[in-house]
């Protein structure tokens, strides 16, 4: 009121203002919890609501908040002298809030799981499905220790001490838990193999040659089924979003399922996501590519999601929308929901373009190019100002785009319709503000440190730590010198501090 200044609390960490309502947050002495509180200025009175995690959105009549912790909190809504009502359960993350249309989105986490083997192609996979590693066992014929061992002597020797024979004219076979015995065919200048079930006197003739061409054959693609087997013992992880939204008339509903969020707007109720079953279906590499499971790695975290389709969630219905949206790297909706901004980043020029949508009949319905040379922009209200990698401040208005001032950078567009741009170089050594008011342009001075702007006669900023205010044609005055920190207040206008 211009006399006595009046504490209104302490220990306050952030406030925000609607109308006579200042909203405010702070904090326990005993641990790192806030409470939410407003203090009516009218009334002179100031009230805890909650505690409180974060701020989602306020009117001067009520205030959306979190509360609990990150990952999992409860949301609320309190009007002013009421008690707070909890309106959202168990929200792993708030995407979008907005009190005027009574919409929230909120996320929740869900973890998928699959194996590295359905990331690779696998061309193989029929042809080796009837291959394994072939056991000797099958491939022994019955046959009589006469009819094996053709040499007189040791056949005599067998007669006279059978385990004898077995322990000094064979050797065993670890793999079978049979003895082997050797003949040597000077015919086929090889040896043939007799195995022998000692315990029961058995004897078995192997069928070298079978054995051999299936031997091979395992052998030679061993370490791909190998490989394989590892891969679909190996589980890839990942998490997306089932995204629900609440409606204050309609309560709480799941608008999506398993989808990684792009864009979401509560104002609007207009959402932008990828369906996990696009990002995650396909396949990354091809058994040719790796000979280890740790080679998937460096394909997967290589891989972008280029060439993925987005899908829009406009008032509950789902559209695909237009395929330059799959390398689309922001979007940007305007106020009133029916103009969408998309910018994509072309490789072979190095620039961004900027393309303009339209919303018609439930989906956004491609405009045009606006800019090849995109570097950043904003809407401001239903107007979309932007800035060229030239150094042009353009705004896209009615369909229509146009330069409104060349070489600038941070412009801001003033309530009397004049643009003030503060060129502010790497290193403050030359910072220019400039005035744009209709066709003038007027350099208010160099080095400037910061400024506010009244109106087109009467700017006040500081440089090098001193305070000026311009006036127009005159000669700029210094107010004083040594200012930290300054405010201003014209008639009709908004403190700037």
């Amino acid at each position: 009121d211009g006399k006595k200044p009046i504490e209104i609390d302490s220990r306050v960490q952030s406030n925000f203002r609607s109308g006579n309502i200042a909203y405010y947050l702070k904090s326990e002495k005993s641990s790192d919890e806030q409470i939410l509180c407003y203090f009516d200025i009218d009334k002179k009175k100031s009230v805890e609501i909650d505690d409180c995690l974060s701020v989602l959105d306020y009117t001067e009549d009520e205030i959306l908040y979190e509360k609990g912790e990150y990952g999992d909190s409860d949301i609320y809504i309190a009007q002013t002298g009421k008690k707070p009502k909890k309106i959202i359960s168990g929200a792993n993350n708030v995407e979008s809030a907005d009190i005027a249309s009574g919409t929230v989105y909120y996320s929740r986490t869900v973890d998928e799981k699959k194996t590295y083997y359905d990331l690779v192609e696998d061309p193989y996979a029929g042809a080796d499905a009837g291959i394994s590693e072939p056991d000797i066992e099958d491939y022994l014929t019955k046959t009589s220790a006469k009819s094996a061992i053709d040499n007189d002597y040791y056949y005599e020797k067998y007669r006279e001490d059978l385990y004898y024979f077995y322990e000094h004219y064979c050797y065993s076979d670890d793999n079978t838990g049979m003895a082997i015995y050797l003949n040597y065919d000077h015919d086929s200048n090889s040896n043939i193999y007799y195995y022998i079930d000692t315990n029961n006197d058995i004897w078995y003739l192997l069928d070298s040659d079978a054995y051999k061409i299936a031997r091979e054959e395992y052998e030679s693609v061993s370490d791909r089924i190998e490989l394989r087997e590892e891969l679909k013992d190996t589980p890839y992880e990942y998490s997306v979003s089932d995204l629900y939204l609440y409606t204050s008339k309609g309560g709480e509903k799941k608008a999506a399922s398993s989808v990684s969020l792009i864009s979401v707007d509560a104002a609007n109720q207009v959402a932008f996501y990828q369906k996990s079953e696009d990002i995650y279906s396909g396949k990354v590499c091809s058994m040719d590519d790796i000979s280890y499971v740790s080679d998937v790695d460096d394909y997967l975290y290589n891989e972008s999601n280029d060439n993925i389709p987005v899908y829009s969630l406009i008032n509950g219905k789902e559209c695909k929308t237009d395929s330059d949206m799959e390398e689309a790297g922001n979007f940007l909706l305007s106020e009133d929901g029916k103009t969408l901004m998309v910018s994509c980043y072309n490789i072979d020029s190095g620039k961004s373009e900027l393309l303009a949508y339209e919303l018609k009949s439930g989906e956004f319905k491609k405009l045009g190019s606006v800019s090849r040379d995109y570097d950043y922009g904003y809407w401001d209200g239903n107007d979309f100002y932007y800035y060229t990698d030239d150094g042009d401040f353009c705004v896209y208005s009615k369909g229509k785009s146009k330069t409104v001032l060349k070489d600038v950078k941070d412009v801001v567009l003033e309530k009397d319709g004049n643009y003030m741009a503060f060129n502010q170089s790497a290193d403050n050594s030359d910072n220019k503000l400039k005035l744009f008011a209709g066709k003038k342009e007027i350099l208010v001075d160099r080095d400037v440190n910061d400024y506010s702007y009244i109106n087109e006669t009467r700017i006040v900023y500081r440089k090098d730590g001193d305070l000026y205010v311009f006036r127009g044609e005159d000669k700029n005055r210094r107010i004083d010198r040594d200012v930290s920190d300054y405010w201003c207040k014209a008639d009709g206008m908004e403190e700037v501090w």
